[in-house]
């Protein structure tokens, strides 16, 4: 964002700062471009392929869930487990337990029990958001094929549902994230070369060493200021020195020095 080091107040970029409150940072003004972050393949990928697939961008594990060479669908797949059919699990995701029982239903279904709430029937591919917000994804689901065989399906629980689509903004369950556009590289029909999200803000912002910016809907790249070092401090100093003059006593390059004015 080309970014420049200033000092500012701190209230023409913060609205939850009070008046007149100096700060030394980064201001940035609405809609400026803070960065622009891009996967490259090593070779392009078939966009086919991808799909129930997992994905590592910007230090975070996603499950694509679907993928075109102009979309991504992808979930969070922070917390994953396997299950066979009738058996139960304990997961923790964002700071939250589940306690979670799957039962399978001939070789393509299931039907998950999350802390009492239980879900539609689900084939692979396919979300379910529970009550507390958080989404549920079926990863995987094989069924008994021999006789006393067991069910298997892989699920994850994690914060959502992601949905890149070139030229547009990123949405989070189905809401927009404004500022944040993905634009997805082809270099041939169905091909996927790389992935570009651009990140710009969507109100007015600043960067201080008390505030830190994060990247909406990925959480994976954040922005920080450790704030100035500063070698040696001079102190300027004003006075009154009798009826008719004010002292500035302050440091200069060859000493203390005080002026009368």
């Amino acid at each position: 964002a080309n970014l420049s080091l200033s000092q500012f107040n701190a209230e023409n970029f913060d609205s939850n700062v009070s008046a007149t409150t100096p700060a030394i940072g980064f201001g940035l003004d609405s809609d400026a471009n803070v960065l622009n972050y891009t996967l490259t393949f090593q070779s392009a990928v078939n966009a086919s392929k991808m799909k129930y697939s997992n994905l590592n961008l910007m230090g975070r594990e996603y499950y694509v869930l679907d993928a075109s060479d102009s979309s991504l669908t992808l979930l969070d797949s922070a917390s994953t487990a396997t299950l066979s059919s009738g058996k139960s699990t304990t997961l923790t995701s964002s700071g939250k337990t589940y306690s979670v029982t799957a039962n399978i239903y001939g070789t393509d279904q299931v039907a998950f029990t999350i802390n009492g709430e239980t879900t539609d029937l689900l084939s692979k591919g396919d979300t379910y958001k529970l009550s507390d917000g958080s989404y549920l994804g079926v990863k995987s689901l094989a069924g008994a094929t021999v006789s006393g065989g067991s069910s298997i399906v892989q699920f994850s629980i994690g914060s959502g549902k992601i949905i890149m689509n070139t030229g547009s903004d990123v949405q989070v369950n189905s809401n927009s994230v404004t500022g944040v556009k993905s634009t997805i590289g082809t270099p041939s029909t169905g091909m996927i070369s790389n992935i570009t999200i651009q990140w710009n803000t969507g109100d007015t912002v600043a960067l201080t060493k008390d505030k830190a910016l994060t990247m909406p809907a990925f959480d994976g790249v954040k922005l920080s200021f450790a704030g100035m070092t500063y070698p040696s401090t001079e102190t300027t100093q004003v006075s009154n020195d009798g009826n008719t003059a004010v002292k500035l006593s302050t440091v200069v390059q060859n000493g203390p020095v005080s002026l009368d004015i």
